[in-house]
């Protein structure tokens, strides 16, 4: 049974670079490109359900409760501010930070604007801007963070369903299983 057994695994093992070398040698070929297609979307499909957080300019908002918007601070930095501006191009509000550190980090809005009024459903546009003690720039990129909740194919493409807004696979830059 033992031998049957390594029998069979070495049967796979031969399988295995056998396929390696095929992709290795044919890597522009529609095989190869299918093969892609499928690992990305097995990559999606395993998602559905998990939290991710993908690099973003925007932030979709329900018209109800709050939206977390997160960041990557690259440096050390005394503040971190959020701008939402609506889809004319106005800003309407600004959410900070005080106390940032490096790496990930979230602020949440309430979906009101500055004068504490609520606003509508819809997508906003979201600049984030960070400095340190001396008053210099500090790179800082938006992020959103939410469960996969669905998926969809663009071209061949896995669209995640993120809180309501899409995002290609590429775009995700962290995985977690908690909620």
């Amino acid at each position: 049974a033992d031998f049957v057994a390594q029998l069979a695994q070495f049967s796979s093992l031969e399988q295995l670079q056998n396929i390696n070398q095929t992709l290795s040698e044919n890597q522009n070929s529609e095989v190869t490109l299918g093969v892609e297609k499928a690992i990305q979307s097995n990559t999606a499909v395993s998602l559905i359900g998990k939290n991710v957080e993908i690099s973003t300019e925007t932030v979709t908002y329900s018209g109800d409760g709050s939206v977390e918007i997160g960041y990557h601070l690259e440096g050390p930095a005394n503040r971190v501010d959020i701008q939402i501006f609506d889809g004319t191009g106005n800003l309407i509000h600004t959410l900070t930070d005080t106390s940032p550190e490096i790496g990930n980090g979230s602020i949440k809005w309430n979906g009101k604007d500055g004068n504490n009024q609520q606003t509508m459903a819809g997508t906003y546009h979201i600049i984030p801007y960070a400095v340190n003690g001396e008053n210099n720039s500090v790179i800082v990129s938006a992020t959103l963070m939410g469960e996969v909740t669905e998926l969809r194919h663009l071209n061949g493409n896995p669209i995640l369903i993120i809180n309501g807004s899409e995002a290609p696979l590429s775009s995700v830059t962290r995985i977690s299983k908690e909620n």
